[in-house]
């Protein structure tokens, strides 16, 4: 399976944070010819190859943003909040699905933009679900605390681009899974262990727990990154199409950054740096931390609108990210190139 395949089929899964469940199964299906897997207690999938001393950690966070029910009106109209960092710009008239004690389509609403007197953009806790159904109905069917998933089917643009909802992360678990497939049958230098991590976007609780239980000797996170936009500083973001986004943080190892950019220049690969001047945001800083640390690289793959049901990204960046990965593993993780 190439990039676009996997991610297409990822993408159709929900799964909000503290509700991965089944984004993560589909996930580990498509991991487990490659690798021995498992999901612990938490929902997290660990499938693991190779042996040895050496042991690499790679990451990626399966949950996607989404929003939780927290009440409802005597209308029948569903409250909620955010569940990770959704952007509340673009909710409005989405289509979304409500997991109660059945699945249920909804659609988010507010008051009309001609019938607001200060014409700013409506909070959050002036947005609702508009189910279609009666209060004491609603109320049977869905409790507080039931997920919200906004409905985005994937679409292809052109120039090979793919849009969708839930691209962070599933940009990041299809390089996994890439690198996994690249990976097979070959002799490694080291053991491997590739994460899905549940809970990324509330608090990076997967890795957290997960990275301790694994007690890698190294790790590289895989997440993604801001992508050029119009209005946005140029100098600020990545680039679409132009490969993966090598992290430089006092948070992360410089030796792993250092020789993630020359396995990607010695292959002829267009690649990016990132650098943040403290915290990555992203799992590598819990990873770097765990026990008595944990030396931790980061890559990022570009995509736009992040945190939106319209995330866009270049398959090719996952390819490249993946056979980044493949290298990295291939070297067993060593300086040395």
């Amino acid at each position: 399976m190439n990039a676009l395949e996997i991610l297409d089929i990822l993408c159709r899964c929900d799964g909000v944070a503290g509700q991965e469940n089944a984004a993560a199964l589909k996930a580990m299906e498509l991991l487990s010819p490659y690798a021995e897997c498992k999901m612990d207690k938490m929902g997290n999938v660990v499938g693991t190859v190779g042996s040895g001393d050496e042991h690499i950690l790679l990451d990626a966070h399966i949950d996607q943003i989404g929003l939780i029910v927290t009440g409802i009106t005597d209308e029948g109209f569903l409250r909620f909040t955010r569940s990770g960092g959704v952007d509340i710009r673009t909710l409005t008239g989405s289509e979304v699905t409500v997991y109660g004690k059945e699945k249920v389509t909804g659609i988010i609403c507010n008051l009309p933009a001609d019938e607001r007197k200060d014409g700013l953009l409506p909070d959050i806790d002036e947005c609702f679900i508009d189910v279609g159904l009666s209060a004491e109905t609603a109320k049977k069917l869905i409790p507080p605390g039931s997920f919200v998933s906004i409905s985005q089917p994937p679409v292809n643009l052109q120039n090979g681009l793919f849009c969708s909802k839930s691209i962070d992360d599933r940009a990041g678990i299809a390089a996994l899974i890439l690198c996994a497939q690249a990976l097979s049958g070959k002799e490694l230098p080291c053991k491997v262990s590739f994460l899905f991590s549940c809970q990324e976007e509330t608090g990076a609780l997967g890795a957290t727990t997960a990275a301790f239980s694994i007690n890698p000797t190294r790790a590289v996170a895989v997440d993604v990154s801001f992508a050029h936009t119009p209005g946005c500083n140029e100098y600020e973001c990545g680039k679409l199409s132009k490969g993966p986004m090598i992290g430089v943080s006092p948070v992360l190892n410089s030796d792993i950054s250092r020789l993630l950019a020359d396995l990607a220049k010695n292959d002829g690969m267009e690649h990016q740096v990132e650098v943040m001047g403290d915290s990555t945001g992203t799992n590598a800083d819990d990873i770097a931390v765990t026990r008595c640390g944990v030396m931790c690289g980061l890559v990022s793959i570009p995509i736009k609108y992040m945190h939106t049901g319209v995330e866009v990204v270049d398959p090719k960046d996952i390819t490249d990210t993946a056979r980044l990965l493949e290298l990295y593993v291939l070297k067993g993780g060593e300086r040395n190139v």
